[in-house]
């Protein structure tokens, strides 16, 4: 890094982390503020909001009380129905959010009003029981309380005792809300406020109770709500009691009971904080619902039992937006305040400071390339103008050293290249032995290991206890030079290496008294390579002579007269000329040019082996289908085993086979040709010959010929891949051939970089295997 940009880096980020910790104080102490106030205008919010709801919800509770105390008082009641259906209906016309009044009895008897939401006025239900008999009476009233219609229903089966309301109001004595339920009239939704009552008599017992439906909430708490806060109503359960119009509007705030199906509150964390207010009577926390984070303030109502909990839900974000707008000003402040710095300590730094390094740095490198800088001083800060005088200063001091020694150093580098180039080996020894410099053959000839310090190693090889080099150097001491043949082990292959050596003192004059020089040549290599010569002419005459009488045999004595045996023999089985007269003398032609042609191929197989040999034969490396020529080669030997009685199998194994692979199919068709075809002929009639191909290691195949023919002996497994080796008279007895089929395999496989493993023991079959690599296409190909 530049000293530039690491100054610039410096400033910056001095700024910065001045800037950051302002900024951070400044939102901290803003984010503290905005949350308290937030949180206290919620619990404001909360509280406003529940009174509201106790103000909406106050006239059910005053007219249920109110209707207690009449009944109780033996003011109202069922002796007078006349009188209490029109005091029930007062509330009705008084109150608009009121759905109905309810009174029952526990023996049954039972008086509803209700608001006729559809044809105006109010419905009455009667329900009374007369000397064991169940009567049950509807009446329409008008909106001035007058009786319009009249009529029975006795298949009506409503029970006042099984309704939520009478359940609520039988089980505290206090004034008691229902959890949101079906009307049984209307069908709506809907909450009861519930009263326990004993009439005058004290002889029966009751409840009376007040219907608002949960649609008369929703306006309420629609005004209360925006869209980024909500007010509702929970019970104790976290079962929603009222709620705004579309609660959709706030996700992550509403959910569903998988039990029940009834709205409740969403998340066990908002559950937990319903069940603290409950007991607590004000909870204040953070939820984090599936369509955002949410502060929530829970407030209970303290008239409604059981408990009731107003919820105010908002968003952070909208209480925090003004600040993180503020965040992001101070942000692009100082941002730019940043970049001013840098632009100003950058102009600062390029006249101050780059101008004058640039100028200083200049001198100094034509300096080092030999010369002196032509341009004046320098005019700037004093301490660059004393820097750029002590570089012309040190300029001219060094041009006159350079001259001074430029002709001695030209004359040691002169012998110093000599020695290095010199082609025998050369060394100067210490006077106590230890070698001081080696050239380079010296180091090529003796060995790759580092000799400096040590003595040299042709003279006092390893566990010698340096005795061989004590007698020298007393002769070097004496005055004389040692000269001798030292044979050594190489260190790359551990032949032996003939190393002439010649130790001599080196010239006192120079105060190097007791030093020597070791010049060492390397003259095994001239035996080496005659002996070379000598081999491989031996080798090239032995084999050349071999081939020369080989293919001259079998040139002369095989291949052209079975070659004129074959064209006679096509010549008297098609007749050219005429009948032979007896079929059974077609027959002998058609022996005889079979038994050419098989003799033919033996001589093409020995012909074949000795151009791979040679390296004659090449294969001829293609982008091919690997189980074409396999299929292809087991077709051509299936004739033969069918004369011969033998079931040949090919299997393909898909799973990991490659659908091509880089090689030579004509070679692949050899192969399998050749293994399938001993195979059939070393196996009894009606025995399987199976061939199989899979997919093989790195991408490659495995090709698989098994037969449960005769056998191969452990002892004559080595030996099958040898040319010409044909077994044991036992086991080769009665089968023709040369001995060539497996050899000319193992060349091919070999020619393909593959490998070919032979498995048999006789009695239980052999089973050949060769992997082939998949291969890859050359840069020529």
């Amino acid at each position: 890094m530049r000293l530039k940009w690491l100054v610039v880096l410096t400033v910056v980020g001095v700024q910065l982390a001045a800037a950051a910790l302002v900024v951070g104080a400044t939102w901290q102490s803003v984010s503290d503020g905005v949350s308290a106030n937030a949180r206290e205008s919620m619990h404001r919010l909360g509280r406003a909001a529940r009174d509201r709801f106790q103000r909406f919800i106050s006239p059910a509770e005053a007219a249920s009380g109110l209707l207690r105390r009449l009944i109780s008082d033996g003011v109202l009641g069922l002796s007078d129905v006349e009188r209490l259906e029109r005091f029930m209906i007062e509330p009705l016309r008084l109150n608009p959010s009121f759905d109905s009044i309810y009174y029952g009895l526990s023996d049954g008897d039972f008086l509803y009003v209700a608001r006729d939401r559809d044809g105006g006025g109010f419905l009455v239900k009667e329900i009374r029981h007369v000397d064991g008999e169940r009567r049950v009476t509807f009446r329409r009233r008008d909106d001035d309380k007058r009786i319009v219609e009249t009529w029975l229903d006795p298949e009506d089966r409503y029970d006042p005792r099984l309704r939520p309301w009478f359940s609520a109001a039988t089980e505290t004595d206090a004034p008691a809300w229902t959890t949101p339920y079906v009307f049984f009239t209307s069908r709506r939704p809907g909450v009861s406020t519930a009263t326990a009552v004993v009439d005058a008599e004290g002889d029966r017992w009751g409840a009376v109770a007040v219907d608002i439906e949960l649609s008369a909430f929703e306006g309420l708490l629609s005004e209360l709500s925006t869209s980024s806060e909500v007010a509702f109503v929970v019970d104790r359960f976290g079962a929603i009691v009222a709620a705004p119009d579309r609660p959709e509007r706030w996700p992550g705030v509403f959910g569903a009971d998988p039990l029940t199906g009834r709205t409740v509150v969403s998340g066990q964390r908002f559950r937990d904080l319903v069940e603290e207010a409950g007991r607590l009577g004000r909870r204040f926390g953070e939820i984090d619902g599936g369509g955002g984070d949410y502060w929530v303030d829970l407030q209970r109502f303290e008239t409604v039992s059981p408990p009731w909990l107003m919820v105010v839900a908002v968003r952070p974000d909208s209480l925090f937006g003004w600040v993180n707008a503020l965040r992001d000003r101070i942000v692009v402040a100082v941002l730019a305040i940043a970049v001013a710095a840098v632009m100003l300590t950058l102009i600062a730094w390029r006249y101050g400071v780059e101008r004058p390094v640039d100028h200083v740095t200049m001198r100094l490198r034509r300096i080092a390339d030999g010369g002196l800088d032509p341009r004046p001083k320098l005019r700037g800060p004093s301490e660059f103008r004393e820097l750029d005088a002590a570089a012309l200063e040190a300029g001219s001091r060094i041009q006159e050293r350079e001259r001074s020694n430029r002709t001695l150093v030209d004359t040691l580098r002169e012998y110093e290249q000599a020695v290095q180039q010199a082609p025998v080996g050369i060394a100067i020894l210490e006077p106590d032995g230890r070698v001081a410099f080696a050239n380079t053959t010296y180091r090529r000839v003796v060995g790759p290991e580092d000799p400096l310090g040590k003595p040299p190693c042709v003279f006092a090889p390893a566990g010698d206890g340096g005795e061989g080099m004590a007698g020298r150097l007393e002769a070097l001491h004496a005055g004389r030079t040692v000269r001798e043949d030292i044979t050594v082990p190489r260190a790359d292959d551990g032949t032996g290496a003939v190393l002439q050596c010649m130790l001599s003192p080196l010239s006192a004059e120079q105060g190097r008294d007791g030093r020597a020089v070791l010049v060492v040549e390397d003259v095994s290599g001239r035996k080496r390579v005659e002996s070379h010569l000598i081999d491989a002419r031996n080798a090239a005459e032995r084999s050349d002579r071999a081939k020369t009488a080989f293919l001259a045999q079998m040139s002369h004595e095989l291949r052209t007269p079975l070659n004129a045996i074959i064209g006679f023999s096509d010549v008297m089985r098609s007749e050219i000329f005429g009948p032979i007269g007896s079929r059974r003398y077609a027959e002998y032609v058609g022996h005889i040019e079979t038994s050419a042609r098989h003799l033919k191929d033996l001589i093409d197989r020995v012909l074949d082996v000795s151009r791979i040999e040679q390296g004659a034969l090449q294969v001829s490396m293609q982008d091919t289908d690997p189980v074409a020529p396999i299929r292809e080669a087991v077709e051509m030997v299936r004739p033969s085993a069918d004369e011969a009685g033998v079931a040949l199998e090919l299997g393909v194994d898909r799973e990991r086979l490659p659908e091509r692979i880089f090689a030579d199919p004509s070679a692949i068709r050899q192969i399998v040709v050749n293994l399938t075809s001993n195979s059939v002929k070393f196996s009894r009639r009606g025995s399987p010959v199976a061939t199989t191909v899979a997919g093989g290691p790195d991408g490659g195949i495995e090709i698989v010929v098994a037969d449960s023919g005769a056998g191969i002996a452990a002892e004559d497994l080595p030996h099958v891949f040898e040319p010409f080796w044909q077994g044991g008279s036992a086991w080769n007895a009665g089968r023709a051939g040369v001995g060539l089929g497996l050899s000319i395999v193992r060349m091919l496989v070999d020619l393909h970089g593959g490998s070919v493993e032979i498995d048999s023991a006789p009695g239980s079959g052999t089973r050949v295997r060769v992997r082939l690599p998949a291969g890859q296409p050359s840069a020529g190909a």
